[in-house]
């Protein structure tokens, strides 16, 4: 966009009025963002809604802030949407165990990063029953209901058969007198599965900054450890994190770079606390972490296999409930179990978050692999 503007004259429109967040919000990351170097937005925004929210931020000692942030929570009297927002994967997907063990009813959003949508193996199996006729460009109504029938028998414990679920009825939605083929296709190649996410105020959600882009919340908190403002890069992302809310915004964190901010109903706070790491640490792992060239070997172990399917801890890897192995952890992420190790983490529990379809560089076979979920806990002594 800078391009066009410099180098073909474009002109600019500032889209300045914020009808999301309250005015003491706006305010607020009016400050933050002035800290951008390099920002095309000249104009600071404009809130429509004159009233003030409630800000909080609060600065620790500890470099361990997942279990003060987690009790926040559970002692909060929350009303409407609710998220908290991270930097990384690791610390969403912590954040949303901890919240589950103390009775919280929590959401992580996910992505499908590394992988197509449409080589999800849920999604991948409706849209070739889509194709039942490869001559005709339309999806008559009866193959659509034919297709959502058989879905739900072939994959009837999948815990993505929520998602795949509101991805047709989103489509439906938008293509209510005739579905196209073609549609579907740039329909699922141009979605992500964020995008799908439903939002209510019954459920903590749990996000990365860059999963919860184009999302509002009543409520949001964002966690903040060990976070690099070097970059504009990342200055970016903080001010995505903090237009996210609507009425009540929380920080946390465990630098002085917020110091210099003021607003209205500002709450600035001190903990100097010191925190152990949480009992348990969860990873979801993604295609490097796992040895993709090693489940060309094991696809007649597959069997039935569903998202969200228990998987047998093993010494060389995970395995089915026959302890039949299925997936060896990559060179790096073995590293990253050793490291845990000498911390007292063991691993505890997995199981399948995505079955996707793989296909090597070289090559034209496809192969379903698995991309699970794991869950370390740490030994007391």
């Amino acid at each position: 966009m800078e391009e066009l503007i410099t180098g073909k004259a474009a002109f600019k429109y500032e889209l300045i009025e914020n009808y999301r967040s309250k005015s003491n919000i706006v305010n607020l990351a009016n400050q933050w963002a002035n800290t951008i170097q390099k920002r095309l937005k000249k104009e600071p925004g404009y809130p429509i809604d004159k009233e003030n929210g409630s800000i909080e931020i609060v600065h620790y000692n500890s470099d361990q802030l997942i279990t003060p942030l987690v009790e926040t929570l559970e002692k909060a009297e929350l009303s409407g949407s609710t998220c908290v927002l991270t930097k990384t994967n690791e610390e969403a997907s912590q954040i949303t165990g901890s919240l589950i063990q103390k009775g919280v009813s929590a959401k992580l959003i996910q992505t499908n990063d590394g992988f197509s949508l449409n080589n999800l193996y849920e999604l991948r199996y409706f849209s070739d029953l889509l194709n039942e006729n490869p001559e005709s460009p339309v999806i008559t109504d009866d193959v659509w209901a034919n297709a959502i029938q058989k879905l739900s028998v072939h994959v009837p414990n999948s815990n993505k058969l929520p998602l795949v679920t509101n991805i047709y009825k989103q489509f439906e939605s938008v293509n209510p007198v005739k579905k196209y083929k073609s549609d579907w296709k740039a329909f699922i190649t141009e979605s992500q599965i964020e995008d799908f996410t439903k939002i209510d105020s019954e459920t903590v959600f749990v996000a990365t900054i860059h999963k919860a882009k184009g999302k509002e919340f009543e409520n949001v908190y964002i966690l903040l450890n060990g976070f690099n403002v070097s970059t504009d890069e990342n200055k970016r992302q903080l001010y995505v994190a903090i237009t996210r809310a609507k009425n009540n915004l929380n920080i946390h964190y465990n630098a002085s770079f917020l110091r210099f901010l003021e607003a209205d109903k500002l709450s600035k706070k001190i903990n100097s606390n010191t925190y152990d790491e949480p009992q348990q640490i969860a990873f979801l792992l993604t295609h490097s972490d796992v040895q993709l060239s090693y489940f060309e070997y094991v696809q007649h172990h597959f069997g039935n296999l569903q998202s969200g399917d228990s998987l047998s801890i093993l010494d060389d890897g995970l395995g089915n409930s026959e302890r039949k192995l299925l997936l060896r952890f990559s060179k790096r992420f073995k590293e990253i179990l050793s490291e845990r190790k000498k911390s007292g983490y063991m691993l505890n529990a997995a199981k399948i978050n995505f079955l996707v379809y793989w296909k090597k560089p070289e090559g034209d076979k496809e192969v379903r692999i698995i991309l699970p979920e794991i869950r370390l806990v740490r030994e007391t002594k």
